[in-house]
């Protein structure tokens, strides 16, 4: 329909959907982790809207200066470069923790997730 996109992938997948498609072009941006981890359940940040979990979203610096992985790029006039670290409140970059424990922590959506993962086959 018009839409770019780098890649796709299930949100919160079953073994029978456990896989996502990135654009070569992309890999070297985040994308295949970013995809990969909405295998896991993982979301964008919450004003893209609901994920799987309501504590699993993305998150941007307050000023705009970063973004997780999970979140797509700001809209604060600037780039917003991706860090290639999860959202949360038990990380922090550059002084300035990366998440919140309601609401953007992919961090913890990932370790819920992992063993279920692990057993897929």
């Amino acid at each position: 329909g018009g839409r770019c996109s780098c890649g796709v992938a299930w949100s919160n997948a079953t073994a029978n959907y456990a896989f996502s498609v990135t654009q070569a072009s992309c890999i070297s941006n985040y994308v295949f982790t970013h995809e990969n981890a909405h295998i896991y359940g993982a979301g964008h940040e919450r004003a893209r809207g609901q994920g799987s979990y309501s504590y699993g979203h993305g998150y941007h610096h307050p000023r705009g200066d970063w973004g997780t992985v999970m979140s797509y790029p700001c809209n604060f006039g600037r780039r917003c470069p991706p860090l290639l670290r999860w959202s949360s409140p038990l990380v922090t970059y550059q002084g300035v923790v990366t998440g919140t424990a309601h609401t953007e922590d992919n961090r913890r959506v990932i370790d819920r997730r992992k063993e279920v993962l692990a057993g897929f086959r």
